[in-house]
């Protein structure tokens, strides 16, 4: 039976050795091969939690996640396509209505400059339909769900099951 410093220094030893065949393999002299371009390639962690597609080996990987929370959650299996699918709907519903208002986030209080909603401005189409969506889910609910569908990447959602209620009523 060998001792353990004994199995410590032969370990020891045979780092030493393929060290200095590594050494000895690469001259210290020699330029480094020229290199291309980068590939971006998630993490091994990132490939296990995410759906990544990827076309070839020079190829980069594109993320599949949808690139929000609804996104993700589709992914993870939380909510279904027909919620993913009304999602994307009442998100594009929401900055579209925002846009036409012209709100750019929210101001202060204090802040007296012009700005607001003119029923001359924007598509009425587009006024119609905010506001029946805002009608039909209620003050409690639409908050909630524009809020939740605002979230990036990586954010968690506060209540799936609410956030699934919410997206069937709409």
């Amino acid at each position: 039976m060998t001792s353990r410093a004994e199995r410590r220094r032969r370990r020891h030893r045979k780092a030493v050795d393929r060290f200095q065949a590594l050494a000895q393999a690469q001259p210290a002299n020699e330029p480094d091969p020229p290199t291309s371009e980068p590939i971006l390639r998630p993490t091994d962690e990132r490939m296990r939690t995410g759906s990544w597609h990827i076309a070839g080996k020079a190829a980069p990987a594109v993320d599949r996640t949808g690139g929000d929370m609804l996104g993700e959650l589709f992914i993870a299996g939380k909510i279904e396509r027909s919620h993913l699918d009304i999602g994307r709907h009442v998100q594009w519903l929401i900055d579209a209505a925002t846009s036409d208002m012209g709100v750019k986030g929210f101001r202060s209080c204090l802040d007296m400059t012009g700005g607001g909603y003119d029923a001359t401005d924007g598509s009425e189409a587009i006024a119609l339909a905010y506001s029946r969506l805002k009608r039909k889910l209620g003050p409690v609910t639409f908050p909630y769900l524009r809020t939740e569908l605002a979230k990036p990447v990586g954010a968690k959602c506060n209540n799936v099951e609410m956030l699934r209620r919410a997206l069937e009523k709409c």
